[in-house]
């Protein structure tokens, strides 16, 4: 089974051409954003993969974004958990099938960050994730724009020093520092991970489900150089959008918490955004909350 994100490229790039004049045309690209699916497969009837509830919900919000006449978006970004318990194959092999199965009809490619739900928490291993949906880090580069997608890993970095933790790895890190080093770097960026920033919202007080302030700090230095148009993150199972500053700026970035994708803390419903980015002047001139009841 090839992993769902290399599936997911294959797609984008095959249909380049596609984007290209799209953009040419209407100098727009549109996305949504979810995460925490959770899904559980226990057991395998009939050559069928046995979804719990969660699975039926992220099948039912996969359907709503295929349906939603309102947009047109070229991906999709999910955050990570997709699977409740990374050692369990069955729930991985059952996202991936039901996922590619909704959605490759419609050419809709779909990029998933690395989660801590998505690790093998037994021994701390990422093997699971990395051969099912793919690498737990990366940069893609969307056609016909000067737009680069960047995904990162903020869990068990350091395994098992931090013991679960939300954290940078060193490679997230330097990732974001040599695109930096770009000279005349001409890009803009969006940037996914699972753990939330720990000055994402004032209302929202500090606890596991956040990285700390220096996590944050290490983050935000590392990305002074880079024109930052939003950063996404999921894992508290709420959603809602903001915008925040960076490193002191004046400049205002999208801010985005979506992790009810299969799962929510009960005062939630399920939902994903819609986002639309500007090619003209590289600003997100749309960004929406679609409820799936």
């Amino acid at each position: 089974m090839q992993p769902l994100n290399n599936w997911s490229l294959d797609i984008l790039y095959d249909k380049s051409t596609e984007i290209l004049n799209y953009v040419k045309k209407y100098h727009h690209i549109n996305f949504v954003v979810l995460g925490d699916s959770h899904l559980i497969c226990n057991k395998i009837e009939d050559n069928k993969y046995v979804l719990d509830s969660n699975g039926k919900q992220y099948k039912k919000i996969l359907n709503h974004i295929l349906k939603n006449k309102k947009i047109n978006p070229m991906f999709i970004i999910h955050g990570g958990d997709t699977v409740n318990a990374g050692d369990n194959v069955n729930s991985f092999a059952a996202f991936v099938e039901i996922t590619k199965n909704i959605l490759s009809n419609a050419k809709l490619p779909i990029f998933s960050s690395i989660g801590n739900h998505d690790y093998d928490r037994h021994n701390v291993s990422s093997t699971n994730f990395q051969s099912y949906i793919g690498p737990k880090r990366g940069i893609i580069n969307i056609p016909g724009t000067h737009l680069k997608y960047i995904y990162l890993n903020t869990h068990y970095s350091d395994a098992p020093l931090n013991n679960y933790k939300s954290k940078f790895g060193e490679k997230d890190i330097n990732l974001l520092l040599n695109e930096s080093k770009i000279i005349n770097n001409k890009y803009h960026y969006i940037i996914d991970f699972h753990a939330p920033l720990s000055s994402s919202s004032s209302i929202l007080k500090f606890n596991d489900h956040e990285l700390s302030s220096l996590e944050t700090s290490k983050f935000l230095n590392s990305i002074k150089g880079l024109n930052i148009l939003g950063i996404f993150c999921h894992h508290k199972h709420i959603s809602y959008k903001t915008k925040i500053n960076v490193n002191t700026s004046n400049k205002s970035i999208r801010y985005i918490l979506s992790g009810c994708g299969g799962n929510h803390n009960n005062n939630e419903n399920f939902s994903y955004y819609y986002v639309t980015i500007n090619t003209k002047n590289y600003k997100i001139v749309y960004c929406k909350k679609y409820l799936v009841l």
